[in-house]
């Protein structure tokens, strides 16, 4: 997965990494956060994320909420060329250790049917789909699949970072 020459850097989000961001959902979904979503989320609480960075260029990132003991994934994106590297297993992983670091119970996101690499993700990782939000993304209409993972069955142990 990693060819020597690579300097990996997987660090918190920053402000500074809106406009990189930005690029990197535009180019990914078809319904993307905006910049302001964006500006709205990052170094706000309870939203959190980490950036994977690969010889100083944004290669991915996830952000999420966490509450008390819930945390939510809201979006996570790897640089197309990259896909199938391991990367977005690298950060889910990460989030999922931050989970654990503050006693989350359950992770929650939802995910479109016609997703089936990253649904394929999350339930390699265990979660488990809990129900179905109608018409749930705008552009398309599609439904939405709620999925959960309970930290008390995950399959992940903490990572070290």
């Amino acid at each position: 997965m990693q060819n020597s020459a690579e300097n990996k850097i997987l660090r918190p989000i920053e402000k500074a990494d809106i406009d990189e961001i930005v690029k990197l959902e535009q180019a990914s979904f078809s319904a993307p956060f905006t910049k302001s979503m964006f500006e709205a989320l990052i170094g706000q609480k309870p939203f959190e994320g980490f950036v994977l960075e690969i010889n100083g260029k944004l290669a991915g990132y996830i952000i999420f909420s966490l509450v008390i003991d819930v945390m939510e994934l809201l979006t996570i994106a790897v640089q197309k060329e990259l896909r199938k590297k391991g990367l977005a297993k690298g950060l889910l992983e990460r989030m999922i250790a931050r989970g654990r670091e503050t006693g989350v119970k359950s992770i929650y996101l939802e995910v479109r049917p016609s997703n089936a690499i990253a649904r394929g993700l999350y339930k390699g990782f265990g979660f488990k789909e809990l129900s179905i939000r109608k018409g749930y993304y705008k552009d398309n209409n599609e439904d939405a699949i709620v999925m959960e993972l309970s930290m008390a069955h995950s399959k992940t142990k903490h990572i070290n970072q």
